[in-house]
């Protein structure tokens, strides 16, 4: 079977065919195949992708904890402007394009429009495309969007103290466990040892000032995984020699079985209990903790409705950004990417080609006050 050639990879671009050569080869090698594809450009090839709510300032500080206040404060002032929207993502779509900081990042389907925001500033600064493909499947449109991305908007969710109470019911629940388990002779010393590796994780992350609910993720998927390894290991052991297995054996086996049991009715009770203060209504019920917390914790990208003109000439669509992470994390770090230099003596060029097939700041934001800026540079005073 004959192969597409494809062209080479291109570090920096010099003028607007080489990006349509490599999109169009991009279109191409995706066409049969479970992807979509977004773009993003930015002025500032050192800008980090964060949305605008949890982005730090120079201090450090960001918008994060007020973000639920930010969201009812604007529908208390402004209720009329929110008529015609009928979910919370349509109502943070109307705020970002106001200028409310949100956990919405815009991305584009269109290589142009994200070509045209990574030389918007002809300056003395490089700019930078980045390429993202998506699979399918992880491309919601509205309908299909998890309620968990907006979670903590239309009800204040405090999601470090739930974190942590977690922390505490695990840290509880597993040194429980272990001094338990310290008597039983015929217990594996290494599940031993893991389980007490895990109270000291749980301990460390408690007693961190500066909270991260990843490393709470991950301990908790390296804790579900631990315990299930070891009840396969020792069941599959117990019924190929049941008949010879002795009392102490079957103990030890309900032992490990015990533990899982007492993290199920953890589970459901955290589930439960967070559900409850959030308002939410889970489309399934997870029976691990880990596959729980995930929802909270992982950046979606999304087809808006097409409501407006903007969003129709940028071609927009947005990432939510997870409420369960913290400032510190950058979706071109989380979602896998590739990403192109746009020098900054090149973007000048780049902006005149564009106008020629109509990309020019005028056709990006139709409204009134953005015209009258854009006939107003076209027109310095002399």
């Amino acid at each position: 079977m004959e192969q597409k050639s494809t062209p080479p990879m291109i570090t920096q671009l010099h003028q607007v065919s080489e990006w349509i050569e490599k999109i169009t080869s991009e279109d191409t090698a995706v066409e049969n195949e479970p992807f979509n594809l977004f773009y993003r450009g930015h002025s500032n090839k050192d800008y980090k992708l964060q949305a605008s709510a949890y982005r730090p300032n120079n201090d450090g500080y960001s918008f994060q904890e007020h973000e639920y206040r930010l969201y009812q404060e604007m529908l208390n002032r402004s209720p009329d402007a929110f008529t015609s929207d009928k979910t919370t993502f349509e109502r943070l779509v109307r705020m970002q394009h106001h200028g409310l900081p949100t956990r919405l990042l815009d991305v584009t389907t269109s290589a142009l429009v994200a070509l045209f925001f990574a030389c918007e500033t002809p300056s003395d600064i490089d700019g930078r495309l980045l390429l993202f493909r998506i699979q399918k499947r992880e491309t919601p449109f509205q309908s299909d969007l998890d309620e968990f991305v907006l979670a903590g908007l239309e009800v204040s969710a405090d999601f470090l103290l739930l974190s942590k109470n977690l922390i505490e019911y695990l840290q509880t629940t597993l040194t429980k466990c272990c001094t338990l388990y310290a008597r039983a002779e015929r217990l594996p010393e290494q599940y031993k040892h893991d389980l007490s590796n895990l109270v000291s994780s749980c301990t460390t992350i408690a007693q961190d000032t500066e909270f991260n609910y990843l490393k709470l993720l991950y301990i908790l998927m390296d804790m579900e995984k631990t315990i299930d390894d070891f009840f396969k290991l020792y069941k599959n052991r117990y019924d190929e020699n049941q008949a010879h297995t002795d009392t102490s054996k079957l103990i030890m086996l309900n032992n490990i079985a015990d533990l899982q049991l007492k993290l199920g009715d953890l589970t459901n009770k955290y589930i439960e209990i967070t559900c409850s203060q959030l308002k939410l209504s889970p489309r399934f019920k997870p029976s691990k903790l880990s596959e729980f917390l995930v929802q909270f914790a992982a950046f979606t990208c999304i087809f808006p409705p097409i409501n407006n003109e903007r969003i129709r000439r940028q071609q927009g669509a947005f990432f939510i950004h997870p409420p369960l992470i913290g400032t510190d994390a950058q979706i071109e770090l989380n979602v896998p990417n590739s990403s192109i230099l746009i020098s900054a003596k090149h973007k000048e060029k780049l902006l005149s080609e564009l106008a020629n097939i109509g990309i020019t700041r005028g056709y990006l934001f139709p409204e009134l006050e953005e015209q009258a800026k854009d006939i107003r540079k076209r027109y310095p005073p002399k």
